[in-house]
């Protein structure tokens, strides 16, 4: 059945040349631009545009060529805040280090959360906005634990 499905269809674009050609040509080219636009609005739309001073944010990449073959990271080595940190347009470095998932045990039951660690000027340089306490007090004991509104709702 399949067979002669296909045999009818290349019968069809066959006889009708000209207008097969611009339908086929017209398909794939507003899918191309449509995937082109698709992109650009996921780009522009994956910002956090909640960050005070948004377009004075640069998160750096790692690139790695070994043999030809490139792999990229977006990552960068923790040494490397600190050569920044000297340049004059830099204004505030920020070294965030992802410790990985893990269960925090509550009351309620096991809360999975991601575990980062950060510098006290992760609050200068992002937006994001602490419910109860100070960023100062990350400076002051480095033992202090932030957790999100969603983790504080479970816990």
């Amino acid at each position: 059945m399949i067979k002669n499905n296909l045999r009818l269809a290349l019968r069809i674009l066959w006889k009708n040349k000209l207008f097969s050609s611009i339908n086929i040509i017209s398909l794939s080219l507003s899918m191309a631009v449509g995937v082109i636009i698709f992109t650009g609005l996921k780009a522009t739309f994956d910002t956090d545009g909640f960050h005070p001073e948004v377009n004075q944010l640069v998160r750096i990449l790692t690139q790695h060529t070994l043999e030809g073959e490139q792999t990229q990271w977006a990552t960068a080595p923790l040494p490397l805040a600190s050569p920044l940190e000297n340049l004059s347009f830099i204004k505030n470095t920020v070294r965030v280090r992802v410790a990985g998932k893990y269960n925090l045990q509550t009351d309620k039951g096991d809360l999975p959360i991601d575990i980062k660690f950060s510098e006290p000027s992760f609050f200068d340089v992002f937006g994001f906005h602490l419910l109860s306490g100070n960023s100062q007090s990350l400076a002051d004991n480095s033992g202090t634990l932030f957790l999100t509104e969603k983790s504080m709702d479970f816990a």
